[in-house]
């Protein structure tokens, strides 16, 4: 009996999850593209990289698949090698139920139509295109430079981009304005997540339904989770066990100044950061200074303690080692809890256990300026 009923739950709990989805279908037609060749959709959502592709027959095609709200996805053709072309021939859209049409000579250009979410989003495209015209020459010009392109070009490039960007924000906050039930407004807030303050700004300009979506709630959490643990803050107690074995509190280190640096081996940028990491331990470990390190590693949490341990047996870090995924601890998620927007994230924390700095990246001038600071060296 009890073996019948949990199988009826099971097939009711598999018919709930299936009705939730609904289904769309992408239908090409792309006159540039004369012979076979794949394209492929992909997308990255609630943790997974998402990837479907098909064959293009005489420049048409057709992919379809189930989805339970509007994404915003990338399709992309892979061309054979021979016929490789200087540039990647894409276009971002949103997936919505229903018929999506994708006409044009190349996919690069092609008008693409169907959904609701698509609708809104080419109004956003047409109002930002003058600028990504602009985004899209200064490219153009770094790219025909000759190798080795000078360090000023490329400054100059970057710095030119930034002013590109810059431009596109008050657009882009008016279009979330007009439209904040979007689910283009949600991905343009959701893009702003590295940037607390800009995410404070403009997360209550979405719509409560928006809000209340599974994205809606994650970026909630996270900027509940900045203003938690921002500059002037006390810092959230937590408990994990080491690499060595042993159980350690947060609280424990009191009386130190300690840098809680949030890194994964699978991040290039969190161990490109160790070399200086480990010279400012040095300098300082002997004067009340400790680093705690919290690895964030994805897939299992098998899979990830392996990783995580072969990535210290390579780096030879002598601090302190824990991993958030711990299951030898029941207890809260460190990343969710201190609002991390990315890796690296380093927060710093006097004697007494308040946050007295924080850095998106490594930092590593303003790091050394604020031990200076207290140290006075």
């Amino acid at each position: 009996m009890k073996k019948q009923f949990f199988t009826t739950l099971l097939v009711l709990f598999i018919a709930i999850a299936a009705f939730s989805q609904e289904k769309y279908t992408i239908r090409g037609k792309l006159t540039d593209v004369d012979k076979a060749t794949k394209v492929f959709l992909y997308y990255y959502a609630n943790g997974k990289y998402i990837r479907d592709s098909t064959t293009i027959s005489k420049g048409e095609f057709i992919l379809s698949g189930l989805i339970s709200a509007p994404i915003k996805v990338t399709l992309e053709l892979n061309f054979p090698k021979e016929g490789i072309p200087d540039f990647r021939d894409n276009q971002e859209l949103f997936l919505d139920k229903g018929l999506i049409e994708v006409n044009g000579k190349k996919l690069s250009n092609a008008l693409i139509k169907g959904g609701k979410t698509q609708s809104e989003y080419l109004i956003l495209k047409s109002r930002l295109k003058h600028i990504e015209d602009e985004v899209a020459a200064n490219t153009r010009q770094i790219v025909a430079l000759k190798e080795p392109r000078s360090e000023q070009a490329i400054s100059e490039w970057y710095i030119k981009l930034h002013e590109l960007k810059k431009k596109m924000s008050p657009i882009e906050e008016g279009f979330i304005r007009e439209f904040n039930d979007s689910y283009v407004s949600l991905d343009l807030v959701e893009s702003r997540i590295s940037n607390p303050s800009g995410l404070a700004s403009l997360y209550p300009l979405l719509s409560d339904s928006l809000k209340n979506t599974e994205r809606g709630k994650r970026m909630g959490d996270r900027l509940a989770g900045a203003k938690r643990t921002d500059v002037g803050q006390q810092a959230i107690d937590f408990t994990r066990t080491t690499i060595d074995g042993k159980r350690l509190s947060l609280s424990d280190l009191k009386g130190n100044y300690v840098l809680l640096d949030f890194w994964g081996s699978w991040c290039g940028p969190c161990r490109a950061s160790f070399p200086h990491l480990k010279e400012v331990y040095s300098k300082y470990k002997d004067q009340g200074f400790t680093i705690v390190g919290i690895a964030h590693e994805r897939g299992t949490p098998e899979a990830g303690k392996k990783r995580w341990k072969a990535a210290l047996e390579e780096e030879g870090l002598p601090w302190l080692q824990v991993m958030n995924d711990d299951e030898s601890v029941s207890q809260f998620n460190i990343v969710d809890a201190y609002g991390l927007s990315g890796f690296p994230t380093l927060v710093l924390l006097d004697k007494e256990g308040k946050i007295i700095a924080r850095y998106l990246g490594a930092n590593e001038n303003s790091l050394d300026e604020k031990l200076k600071e207290i140290y006075g060296k």
